[in-house]
């Protein structure tokens, strides 16, 4: 998760490289819709809760503008809360991409960018007991209240297609921005506890799905700056 913690820097960074081009920054909402159907019967053949299909969150992506190609990081963080009277469960996944797209304009308040991409995903469950609270002196005694299952940051690819819809004014240009795409990853998923020993018998998934975001298109009129010595 070292990787997620430096996102901040890459997003100002960015921005920095931006000034004096054009320069695209999208906070958005997430969806992602990730291949668990293995995990969930597994889940509800032990009286555990079930994961929902379709998982929510939020994001951010940077652009800047070179000679017609959009280049810029992209980040994300979905989850989904089940409960059963017994029983908690929270499915995350969480990726970082590095995005190329294509900015084609059919017409002055429309903007269409193909989109590929690649980074990494990871995913987690994390299954813990209805306890309600706990006194720190019990816990200490039955600590095995919770298990957290990991697959670690896995290579993956993304192609997408994006929509935006903005309006001109004095100091840029703003709108909405919609993309549908898929994540994909063709690695092996070996799944580990948070202290690294390796869990074996896990339903053969990988970590792929279908992606879609609404998002604030933010395009800041370009600002030639000049550094003196």
């Amino acid at each position: 998760m070292k990787l997620f913690r430096l996102a901040p820097a890459v997003l100002i960074l960015t921005v920095t490289v931006a000034s004096g081009q054009e320069a695209w920054l999208i906070p958005f909402a997430a969806a992602f819709q990730p291949d668990i159907r293995g995990f969930n019967q597994s889940f509800a053949g032990h009286g555990l809760p079930m994961a929902a299909t379709r998982h929510y969150g939020w994001g951010i992506e940077v652009r800047s503008l070179v000679d017609n190609i959009l280049l810029g990081p992209m980040f994300f963080r979905t989850w989904d809360d089940a409960s059963t009277d017994s029983f908690h469960l929270r499915t995350e996944a969480s990726g970082m991409f590095a995005e190329a797209g294509l900015k084609l304009v059919p017409t002055s308040f429309l903007t269409i960018t193909p989109i590929i991409g690649a980074g990494g995903l990871s995913q987690s469950f994390s299954i813990r007991a209805r306890t309600g609270d706990l006194n720190f002196e019990e816990l200490l005694g039955a600590p095995g209240q919770a298990a957290t299952i990991l697959s670690g940051m896995k290579l993956t690819g993304l192609a997408a297609l994006e929509f935006g819809l903005a309006t001109r004014t004095t100091s840029g240009r703003y709108g909405l921005a919609v993309r549908a795409g898929y994540l994909y990853s063709p690695l092996s998923v070996t799944w580990h506890l948070v202290n690294g020993a390796r869990i074996v018998g896990t339903p053969a998934v990988k970590l792929a799905g279908p992606f879609f975001s609404l998002g604030l298109l933010l395009m800041p009129a370009a600002q030639n700056t000049s550094i003196r010595s």
